[in-house]
């Protein structure tokens, strides 16, 4: 990261600090923390999965680069860069702001890639989901699968009514 974008994040976090985000379901919403799967398990993002979470994302970085048009993580992209990544995302799942959840193998000793839950812009969806997985799943079923079984799981257990998959139909 630059330090100019450094700048830019750090004035963000600084002014966002003072502003209320905005939540993406209410307070009543039981939001979950783990949902297991046949062949993962989706975690609450925790930076204590920061080493096993930088490695997937690293090999996934050109598709997600591709997929959501961005430099994001960039070729240099550090282990403490996403350590402060996962902890911001951890403060947003708290405050019911967004949700990143870990895709992990179901013994949780490697991360196979992530998904987020988010808001969108289009006033015709009420959450965005995006999800990606390291390289050596990208053109495996177990990606299809993922994508299957979390548009089922938001779906059937989220408050959403229109959900946007616009990266991962």
């Amino acid at each position: 990261m630059t330090k100019l974008h450094i700048f830019v994040f750090a004035i963000y976090t600084f002014c966002c600090s003072f502003v209320q985000a905005e939540t993406l379901v209410n307070n009543e919403f039981v939001v979950p923390i783990e949902k297991h799967f046949e062949n993962f398990t989706l975690v609450k993002v925790n930076p204590k999965y920061t080493k096993l979470d930088y490695k997937a994302l690293m090999s996934a970085r050109e598709f997600i680069q591709i997929s959501l048009g961005t430099t994001w993580p960039a070729d240099d992209f550090t282990l403490q860069e996403n350590t402060q990544s996962l902890e911001s995302d951890l403060i947003a799942f708290n405050n019911k702001e967004s949700f990143t959840f870990h895709v992990m193998n179901n013994d949780k000793t490697k991360v196979i890639g992530c998904i987020y839950i988010t808001g969108t812009v289009d006033s015709e969806f009420d959450a965005t989901v995006f999800s990606w997985v390291a390289k050596e799943h990208l053109s495996t079923p177990l990606f299809d699968e993922l994508k299957t079984n979390v548009k089922t799981w938001v779906k059937n257990e989220w408050p959403f009514t229109n959900v946007d998959y616009p990266f991962n139909s």
